[in-house]
Parts: C-alpha cells; sequence; structure tokens
C-alpha cells in the first residue's frame, strides 16, 4: 500500500481548522482539551462554542421577562464567565483557543451553521453517555451530529469511573469521516 496517507504526512490529511462544542460543565474541558491537541498536533486553529438553549416551556406556563435582550446579553455573559473558568480550571492560556462564541437556539442547528461559517474540518464534542430508555428518548447533540454535520465528528466518550486518561484499551473515542 504505498500511497496510503496518513494524518500529517505531507499529501496526508490533516485539520486547519476545529470546532470544540462545549456545554462548559466540568465534563466538557475533557473535548476542549483533546481539540486543543490536536490543534497543536496539525497547526490547527480551534474554536470553542457555546449553544444557549431557547426555553422549553409547557403550553400552560408563562415565561415573563421584562427585558428580553438584557437577559439574553446577561445569559452570554454568564457563558463567557464560564468559559474562563474552566480555561482556569484546566490550566488552559485564552490564546491557545482562536474564539469562543456563544449562539442561541438549537444546539445541533447552531453548531452545524457555527462549523460552515467557520470551515471547520474537525468537530469535537463530548457524549454524556445516556444508556437505554434515557438514549432512546433522548438522542443525543453527538448522534445528531454525526447524521448532520458535514465535516468529520470526534465524539468522546465519557470516561468509566477508576479509568486513567492512558488507557490502552480498544474502545476510545468515535470518529466519524
Amino acid at each position: 500500500m504505498g500511497d496510503e496517507r496518513r494524518f500529517g504526512e505531507e499529501g496526508g490529511v490533516g485539520f486547519s481548522t476545529i470546532l470544540c462544542a462545549l456545554d462548559l460543565t466540568e465534563a466538557s474541558r475533557e473535548a476542549l482539551e483533546t481539540a486543543l491537541e490536536l490543534g497543536a498536533a496539525f497547526g490547527a486553529r480551534v474554536y470553542a462554542v457555546h449553544v444557549l438553549d431557547q426555553p422549553c416551556l409547557r403550553p400552560e406556563e408563562e415565561l415573563v421577562v421584562s427585558d428580553q435582550a438584557g437577559l439574553a446579553r446577561e445569559l452570554e455573559e454568564q457563558a463567557r464567565e464560564r468559559f474562563g473558568a474552566l480555561l482556569a480550571a484546566a490550566g488552559i492560556a485564552r490564546e491557545r483557543v482562536a474564539g469562543f462564541f456563544v449562539r442561541r437556539g438549537d444546539t445541533v442547528e447552531e453548531l452545524v451553521d457555527e462549523a460552515q461559517r467557520l470551515e471547520a474540518d474537525l468537530i469535537v464534542v463530548r457524549t454524556h453517555g445516556r444508556r437505554g430508555i434515557d438514549r432512546y428518548l433522548q438522542r443525543s447533540v453527538a448522534e445528531q451530529l454525526l447524521e448532520r454535520a458535514g465535516p468529520p465528528v470526534l465524539a468522546l466518550r465519557p470516561r468509566e469511573a477508576g479509568e486513567v486518561e492512558d488507557d490502552e484499551d480498544d474502545e476510545g473515542p468515535s470518529a466519524r469521516g
């Protein structure tokens, strides 16, 4: 197989722009760290995006907000503060992330749109590891991205309790390409 190309080799596949989807929980830190490691390995720019879901209300409920624009600004500011705290907790310099964006709307639609806008050639996301009926009833963002996104999606599974970072089992992150 003389013409087989590998990541990072001359003429091989590589990444120039990586989009990392964050829910800004401590668990999403793994996705950011992985995206930054890949970015460093391939000389790629890494962008992070957080999507603020629209409130989901039952028909009989009312959401009374006198200043919706003010509320949106407050939620975006809180997301930026949480991103800063996530970076600080992980010891990641802000300069390592080319940009951080906060979007509002359907999470999957916004991530797909942002990937297109940035011309990302990889999306990194962490799954929540739902199983059984929870997984059946609530399809994950990662699953939907695997179906709808243009670029490959690297979906990182949650670590099992007691699992170490350098675990060498055959069940690593899954990717679609």
